[in-house]
């Protein structure tokens, strides 16, 4: 029987620039058959405080025989006639649900809908904005409806916090409505709480003019030696980040708004990071695919390449029907290792790349094969025959037969293939570990180089292709056996996260009250940064995952230590894992994220430093090693440091000295030789408080970490006196002269950040905090030495890179750009 509940309708008629908005509650509705409150009804303050009106609309349990669809009605009041875009905020994916204007035709929200940002309540229990789709709508009162889509003895788990209708571009910010700020801040801290980005011609701090006019315009990307260069001829360096489905799954709008937001900040390439199936391994996923071709032309009009992954182990749970042998057998269903062997397994990576690669494309006039824009098609991300994923409890018996049948012999584990393992054998297991290396790198290689040819020869694809970039079980021996796999393709990628202990359930992917951590700065010790990359003669390198995972106080050290430490080692692409919200700001903290004030407010002047090659390359260093020294294992190199995240740590990282800083590339005898000269453009200094690192070329000076304990900072004619504990402080040129000549210099200052309200005493949080991000009060002076008749121009920048006022040597505390004009 249905249970109708009067209640009185809460709704917000917002004012927007040139726009109209609408806003209900979603706990409000005019009739319903949800219950009163369920296990998710908020249980406290903290939890009432991070939803819209204190409560939402919430439904649990499974939907009993002979009851009706769960339902909601509300009556809103349309202002004008328009075209609508309508969100709601609701709980993660749960609750696919129908929904309706009036007698409008019904339009769905399935279960895999796109998340906008998130906001946990408690663990397990998230607020996420989702967008519904586009509603053409005449002003006055209408009936608004929806309807769970469970069927009898499906689970009727749902939340509804609100709902917006509005005609201009939505920004979710928890529950903000359109236009409204929280104007939270804590003492001694600054919001940072942006409006929209309007792009306007006014905005003094705009990189758009750095990337191509149309990225792929004049033809791929192509590798030239060991450097990238675009169609044209000209070198390039690709400073990106990583964006998934959850990116592209959003409104056109707001992907057209990230592409030149990311623009903006510098960047010229994005990994799009995410599997194109879903439960069904044959077919590729119509709408994923389309959202990745809408992406890849809207990043192409602003100049941004794309950059493709699209397999990862771990995105395939094998499932009776996928004709994957054996994994009804072990706990395991995760084909590690497979992909290089497995013939059922190969023609489903070929059928992924055939379906999204030779489709017809709505948004060009050729399909993605055949679009320059797309530059990168990377053939699996993460997996390797020696890696410890390579053994008998991750593989299947009839998998293991199958691969020794090749082999001709048994296949012992990855861990027999390390040193340690070698010499636990007994007499013999060196040479019969270096036959099954040899043999297990060669079928590897194999796979790389027929999956090359079946992109190129077969489809048509024209750009660059990536093989892997993951590490193994003993990185002295076989990590340059696991690079000379890769050699099959065009460019050299590895991975790598920094960051201190964190402890808890879930807490390789996940912050969580409860969890404890430690924070930890990268100038600790430098040499075991994950940017240092042995290099291979004759290939550009890439780092196609690296980051500082949250929580982590020091994380604005790490765009601008990435970009300086790989512009040192000529290393041609790193792409920052991972963006998360198309609008550029996270709304609370998640465990890996680009969007929060620290690292994305960091991005123009690191770009700049990358990309225009500010920071010169290290004379290098050779190592030299010939095949037969690759895989006689008794020959262990240099390497460097195992830097991963918590989800795939091994617990035995390498006990192998890492690389210092500099350059280092691994060539067959001889090496060339180099004239040595002196690199001093980054220095690092000790003090009583913490490190520091100083950057000083031309058109970049950086003091980064420790600041107060340092004092005054001279570097060149710039002296930076900070007070902050912590700190980031860049002067950058921005009209590529050196900054004693340079009419426009841009002043960065960062110190940490992290949502309103988080709280972790000791290390163990016992709160997330919510929207707004705040950032510490900047302290600090900045004299750029530069003396003239005539007062120079100070402008302070709001977040958008807008000007918002007079500035002066003493940076304004609650501002992190400031522009100085002579």
């Amino acid at each position: 029987m249905k249970r109708y509940v009067a209640a009185v309708l809460c709704m917000v008629l917002c004012s927007c620039t040139h726009a109209a908005s609408v806003w209900w509650e979603g706990e409000a509705p005019a009739t319903t058959n949800f219950p009163k409150s369920s296990w998710f009804s908020p249980q406290n303050d903290a939890e009432r405080d991070k939803l819209s009106g204190g409560a939402w609309l919430s439904n649990s349990d499974n939907r009993k025989p002979g009851t009706d669809e769960a339902f909601a009605t509300y009556r809103v009041t349309v202002p004008e006639k328009g075209t609508y875009q309508l969100w709601t905020r609701k709980f993660w994916q749960h609750g696919p649900f129908r929904w309706r204007f009036g007698q409008q035709a019904w339009q769905e929200c399935g279960r895999n809908v796109a998340l906008a940002d998130s906001v946990e309540l408690r663990t397990h229990v998230v607020a996420n904005w989702v967008y519904l789709g586009s509603v053409d709508l005449d002003p006055g009162e209408r009936s608004f409806e929806l309807k769970l889509l469970a069927k009898e003895g499906e689970s009727l788990t749902a939340c509804f916090d609100a709902f917006c209708l509005t005609t201009t571009a939505f920004f979710p910010s928890g529950k903000l409505k359109p236009g409204e700020k929280s104007g939270l801040s804590e003492p001694g801290r600054f919001s940072v709480e942006p409006p929209p980005d309007d792009f306007s011609k006014d905005a003094m701090l705009d990189l758009r003019s750095l990337n191509e006019p149309v990225a792929g315009a004049m033809g791929y990307v192509k590798r030239d030696g060991d450097r990238l260069r675009l169609a044209s001829g000209d070198e390039v360096r690709f400073f990106a980040v990583n964006v998934s489905s959850a990116s592209a799954g959003q409104s056109h709008e707001s992907v057209d708004y990230l592409a030149r937001k990311l623009a903006k900040l510098g960047v010229n390439m994005v990994r799009f990071h995410s599997p194109l199936f879903d439960g069904d391994l044959e077919k590729v996923n119509p709408k994923k695919l389309d959202d990745l071709q809408y992406l890849v032309a809207a990043m192409k009009k602003q100049g941004i390449y794309t950059h493709l992954s699209f397999y990862f182990p771990l995105w395939v749970n094998a499932k009776p029907g996928d004709g994957l042998d054996g994994f009804d057998t072990i706990q395991n269903k995760h084909p590690f290792g497979l992909i290089y062997f497995d013939e059922r397994l190969q023609s489903l990576h070929r059928g992924w790349m055939k379906q999204a690669l030779a489709a017809p494309n709505p948004y060009a006039k050729t399909p993605l094969a055949t679009e320059p824009a797309l530059a990168i098609v990377e053939l699996v991300n993460e997996d390797s025959l020696f890696f410890h994923t390579f053994a008998k409890q991750n593989i299947p018996a009839v998998q293991w037969k199958k691969l020794e049948q090749k082999f001709g012999g048994e296949i012992l584990p990855a861990w027999d293939m390390t040193r340690d393992g070698i010499a636990k054998g007994g007499a013999g297991k060196l040479q019969r570990m270096q036959k099954q290396v040899k043999f297990l790198a060669e079928l590897q290689r194999g796979f790389y180089a027929d999956a090359t040819k079946y992109l190129k020869t077969d489809l048509g694809y024209g750009g660059l292709v990536v093989a892997s970039n993951w590490t193994t079980a003993d990185n002295a021996t076989l990590l340059p056996i696991e690079r000379w796999t890769y050699q099959a393709c065009d460019i050299i990628d590895k991975h790598g996260y920094f960051g201190g202990p964190h402890k808890g359930e879930a807490s390789g992917y996940s912050v969580r009250v409860g969890h404890t951590y430690e924070d930890r700065s990268g100038l600790e010790n430098v040499s075991k940064l994950p940017v240092h990359m042995i290099q291979e003669a004759g290939f550009p390198s890439m780092i196609s995952e690296i980051g500082w995972p949250q929580p982590n106080k020091y994380r604005a050290e790490f765009a601008p230590i990435v970009a300086a430490l790989a512009a040192l080692q000529g290393i041609d692409n790193v792409s920052l894992f991972a963006m998360g919200s198309n609008y550029v700001r996270d709304a609370g903290m998640g465990k890996f994220q680009l969007a929060s004030p620290s690292i994305s407010m960091t991005f123009p002047a690191a770009a700049l430093m990358y990309r225009r090659g500010d920071v010169a390359e290290a004379t290098p260093t050779f190592i030299e090693q010939t095949e037969a020294d690759l895989f006689s294992l008794t020959k262990p190199s240099p390497t460097e440091a195992e830097a991963l995240d918590e989800l795939r740590k091994t617990g035995n990282e390498t006990r192998d000295a890492a690389q210092v800083v500099g350059r280092v590339v691994r060539t067959k005898p001889p090496a060339p030789r180099v004239r040595r000269g002196a690199d001093q453009q980054i220095q690092f200094r000790d003090t009583a408080g913490g490190n520091v690192m100083i950057i000083d070329t031309p058109r970049t000076k950086a003091a980064i970490g420790f600041l107060k304990s340092a004092g005054p900072i001279q570097i060149g004619a710039i002296n930076i006196d900070c007070k902050n504990a912590y700190a980031a402080i860049l002067v950058t040129s921005l009209d590529d002269q050196p900054i004693d000549q340079s009419k426009k210099v841009l002043i960065t200052a960062m110190t940490d950040d992290r949502p309103y309200g988080f709280d972790a005493p000791g290390g163990t949080i016992r709160s997330l905090g919510q929207f707004p991000f705040t950032v510490e009060k900047i302290e600090a002076t900045v004299d750029l030495g530069r003396r003239s008749s005539r007062l120079p121009t100070i402008t302070v920048l709001d977040e958008n890179g807008t000007p918002r006022g007079r500035g002066a040597e003493k940076l304004a505390p609650d501002a992190v750009y400031t522009v100085w004009k002579p």
